[in-house]
């Protein structure tokens, strides 16, 4: 998945379409070879034999209507208003497996592969966004290993901790794809420390990423920080030091995040950039015994290597204000937000309908506009200001 998953108008040609059928299948075959010969009876519940693996599957089908109002420059690395009136669709869609086996083996897997690409293909990473093993070796240890989504930070849409995984979308970040590939570990030896470490082998192996994180429990409060060693594209290493917070009470709860990033290897502190979010949600009761949430998220960023040069002052500041779980009827509710940059005098309003007549299905229609004036060439803020209508639908089982 790219940086958004919101469908974007490129100067390049868009991707062709993943055989699907294939890909799903070799989702499955992996779950089947996953699953390893039974665990021994005092592994199985009651000791009365092995356990049977239970699988989860869902399946998706979304349909995105849009309309740019910036294009993608290969040569520049940035995205430019282009001046265009021209709506365009995309379709994509999605399977996900979840295979337990007893409480010991666990695989996931998911696939989403987007339709109607004609033009090249899409690569298997893109396509397979998660695909890995967890074991649980021990009362205080866990493996992981393959392709896997990695939760780092507190941030619900705009990502300060982002040296090891993507970053989130804010316009969809439910939906963003974090996965990376690679060996983790958790170790858990009390209820209130705990470490985890990651390492992402790369095609060079002295290039790969490695992080390492530790988590305590301080109250009501969690509480960690780690460190992320990664090179950049021409080799340098971009060391990156990250901490988060969250406190949630009855009702309400706030949450932090940090990051300092180097831009040129180790060198002096002026050289690194910073960013930080912090957020608060707010729980109400509502009518038909629904829930309201207010969240509310603001972040600061020194500098984005994803931004033009002429964009960074302006992109530091960005917020968002939203309201989800708006009761319509028992099986019906609403959600709408407001995300803004004020200095570059830009913002997206949204809203999205999500109907479940059955327990196992879901439907969503969803519309997001953007306020951003721009001249055909100037420069735009990536992720957030590519699109000027956006209106979307989508369905969702679970078997």
């Amino acid at each position: 998945m790219t940086r958004s998953s919101a469908p974007r108008a490129k100067a390049r040609h868009a991707p062709r379409p993943t055989r699907f059928a294939a890909l799903l299948g070799a989702a499955l075959l992996g779950s089947a070879v996953a699953i390893p010969a039974p665990l021994s009876a005092q592994e199985a519940p009651g000791n009365d034999g092995p356990p049977a693996p239970v699988v989860t599957l869902e399946a998706g089908f979304s349909f995105a209507g849009y309309d740019p109002v910036a294009t993608y420059d290969d040569e520049t690395e940035s995205w430019a208003a282009d001046g265009s009136d021209r709506w365009y669709s995309s379709e994509s869609a999605r399977v996900g497996l979840t295979a337990r086996y007893g409480n010991r083996l666990v695989l996931d897997a998911e696939l989403n592969a987007p339709f109607n690409r004609a033009d090249s293909p899409i690569s298997a990473d893109k396509a397979l966004r998660e695909l890995s093993v967890k074991w649980d070796a021990g009362d205080s240890v866990v493996l992981t290993a393959g392709k896997q989504n990695l939760k780092w930070g507190t941030a619900r849409v705009f990502s300060a901790v982002d040296s090891l995984s993507p970053a989130l979308d804010p316009l969809d970040p439910a939906q963003t794809d974090r996965g990376v590939t690679g060996l983790r570990f958790d170790i858990i030896p009390t209820w209130w420390f705990s470490l985890a470490g990651v390492a992402l082998p790369s095609s060079a192996l002295d290039r790969s990423t490695v992080g390492l994180r530790a988590e305590f429990l301080a109250g009501d409060t969690d509480l960690s920080f780690g460190a992320v060693r990664s090179t950049d594209k021409a080799g340098t290493e971009t060391p990156a030091l990250f901490a988060d917070a969250a406190r949630f009470f009855d009702r309400w709860g706030a949450y932090a995040e940090a990051q300092a990033k180097s831009a040129n290897g180790y060198r002096s502190v002026a050289d690194w950039d910073l960013a930080a979010t912090v957020g608060v949600q707010v729980d109400f009761p509502a009518w038909l015994n629904g829930t309201i949430s207010l969240l509310g998220e603001w972040r600061w960023r020194e500098n984005d290597p994803d931004y033009p040069d002429d964009l960074d002052g302006k992109a530091a500041h960005s917020a968002y204000v939203g309201l989800s779980g708006i009761p319509i009827t028992r099986r019906l509710d609403l959600r709408g937000f407001v995300l803004a940059v004020p200095k570059a005098e830009r913002a997206v309003f949204g809203g999205e309908l999500s109907w479940s007549p059955e327990q196992a299905l879901s439907v969503k229609l969803g519309y997001q506009y953007l306020i951003a004036d721009g001249k055909r060439g100037e420069a735009f803020i990536p992720y957030l200001t590519t699109l000027r209508h956006n209106l979307t639908a989508g369905v969702t089982v679970w078997y």
